[in-house]
């Protein structure tokens, strides 16, 4: 009963870390810190839901990126 007080405590501990990360865009990060707590707590719905959305947010920017880079060629293309 212990071990599973303390394994709770880690995971409430370590969702601040991950929600503070996620506040400053630190996506994988965060999805890495969210992969280990999921080991200690695989079937965590609120875990399971963070981490589905940390990887929306991680994509979500990679794309973002992807397609500012995919503008500045074409513009610089363009321009020459």
């Amino acid at each position: 009963t212990l071990a599973l007080v303390f394994r709770d405590f880690i995971i409430r501990q370590q969702c601040q870390s991950v929600l503070g990360l996620l506040e400053k865009k630190e996506y994988t990060e965060a999805k890495e810190t969210l992969s280990l707590l999921r080991d200690l707590s695989p079937h965590n719905k609120f875990l399971i839901q963070l981490y589905r959305f940390t990887r929306y947010l991680l994509v979500k920017n990679r794309l973002e990126l992807s397609t500012q880079q995919t503008i500045r060629t074409f513009n610089e293309l363009n321009n020459n």
